[in-house]
């Protein structure tokens, strides 16, 4: 006999695909139970019902074709009678669309079209967040206290997610622009842990030719306030709950910022400033693997922090690479072509001695590129003649999969055989870094079509 306590869903649609297809997917999952209703009379009907238990949550689309019942005012109708059941909105009618301003802050926000596999994900952090135990919400409360003032700074308007990733976007405060963040567990990790990949700005100057987003523009630095504030967001996540739980397997958790454009190492200051806030955490019984800082290479802030006050903080640094071709790296990645690769290495080798941590280069591995490809064995002897012997790994991945630049993703067999290579002929230190999250439309850490870790 089956005991396990199963989550009872309500999904509110006005589509009978849609309810179909929610109900489907959700009751592949052993502990799911699914109602469905086709518009606020039967949804009525079914919370109203004497003889079954209250709903766990309710999944409701925004508009309604019948009647003038909006999702909204369902999910007000839970508010009211039943506070204890989770509130997710699920609609393809969410973009631009502040819930606050409707006088409803719902548990989660997915947009219809990243499917109902991120759905399952949301329903299960808004369950557990609103139904976890006394003592696990001190722990949580003790751990974010020293954030939580930064809170009001920021507005989560939209989740997507599955089992190894979540992407989250929000709304600032401050002007109203938008931008995301994407937190993630990595299956190769030796350690158990998450990493919350955090933008240090809302737009992105890099122009890269692999990007899919679009998002080719610069807007402005975030503040270190505002930083913070997504930080505190990145431990509500569904894969932060094990930080908590009794028993929870991810016991740590690395902060990271993204390249954007080398816009990141603009704002160094603020993002080693919110390094300091967060830090704090650990204090507060969240243990924290490391801070990670990819860049492009901008020389001369590279040398500011080389010798700044926050040289001592605990930082690691990832720099993207991708090729040891002067041109062939600044077609992949435009801005680079204005930093010189060694004289990049030179200033990155320093802060490796100084600080005692090993640089990581990252290198995606692509066919397409104007000689062919970046994984010669041309490349394997440039990248032996800087690095060996030297303070630094290679981080190597592959293409996802073919890209808007004419990219087209390498083979598996050619991926190992350079690996090889550079660990063999090279006398390189090589790890193979997997790609993950491609449910949550987001890469860079915020903007791009994928996910690529």
């Amino acid at each position: 006999m089956d005991t396990q306590k199963k989550i009872r869903v309500l999904v509110v649609d006005d589509h009978p695909s849609v309810r179909a297809g929610a109900k489907s997917a959700m009751e592949l999952e052993p502990d799911f139970e699914v109602s469905t209703a086709g518009n606020s009379v039967e949804a009525r009907r079914l919370m109203a019902d004497p003889l079954a238990e209250p709903f766990d949550c309710l999944v409701s689309d925004v508009d309604l074709k019948e009647g003038i019942v909006t999702g909204f005012e369902i999910a007000r109708w839970f508010a009211e009678f039943f506070p204890a059941t989770a509130r997710v909105i699920f609609s393809a009618n969410i973009a631009g669309q502040s819930p606050r301003d409707l006088g409803f802050t719902p548990d989660g926000v997915v947009d219809k079209s990243v499917g109902t596999g991120a759905l399952v994900q949301i329903i299960r952090n808004a369950v557990w967040r609103k139904k976890m135990p006394p003592k696990v919400r001190r722990k949580r409360f003790a751990a974010m206290q020293s954030l939580l003032e930064y809170s009001p700074l920021v507005e989560v308007i939209g989740r997507t997610g599955d089992n190894q990733a979540e992407r989250v976007d929000v709304r600032l405060a401050t002007d109203g622009s938008a931008t995301a963040f994407v937190v993630y567990s990595i299956p190769e990790s030796t350690e158990d842990r998450i990493v919350v990949a955090l933008p240090p700005c809302v737009g992105c100057v890099g122009g890269c030719a692999m990007c899919k987003s679009g998002c080719h523009h610069f807007v402005r630095n975030l503040t270190r306030e505002e930083m913070a504030a997504l930080a505190l967001l990145g431990l509500e996540t569904h894969l932060a709950r094990e930080l908590f739980e009794p028993g929870g397997q991810r016991k740590k958790v690395r902060f990271s910022w993204t390249t954007e454009g080398d816009s990141g190492w603009s704002n160094l200051k603020a993002v080693c400033q919110t390094i300091q806030l967060l830090m704090e955490l650990e204090a507060a019984g969240i243990s924290l693997s490391e801070f990670v800082i990819t860049t492009i290479g901008n020389i001369e802030r590279l040398r500011w922090f080389l010798n700044s006050e926050f040289i001592d903080l605990p930082i690691r640094i990832y720099w993207s690479l991708n090729s040891m071709v002067q041109e062939i790296r600044a077609g992949i990645m435009p801005v680079a072509g204005t930093q010189p690769i060694p004289e990049t290495w030179d200033v990155l080798r320093q802060i490796a001695v100084k600080t005692g941590r090993e640089v990581t280069a990252s290198y995606v591995l692509i066919d397409g590129l104007p000689r062919g490809n970046n994984y010669r064995d041309e490349d394997v002897r440039m990248l032996g003649n800087l690095f060996a012997g030297q303070p630094v790994r290679i981080g190597l991945k592959l293409l996802e999969e073919d890209s808007p630049g004419g990219f087209h993703r390498p083979t598996d067999e050619a991926a190992d055989e350079f690996e090889r290579k550079l660990v063999e002929v090279a006398g390189l230190r090589v790890k193979r870094q997997s790609i993950v999250g491609g449910a949550v439309n987001a890469g860079c850490g915020t903007t791009a079509s994928r996910l690529d870790l």
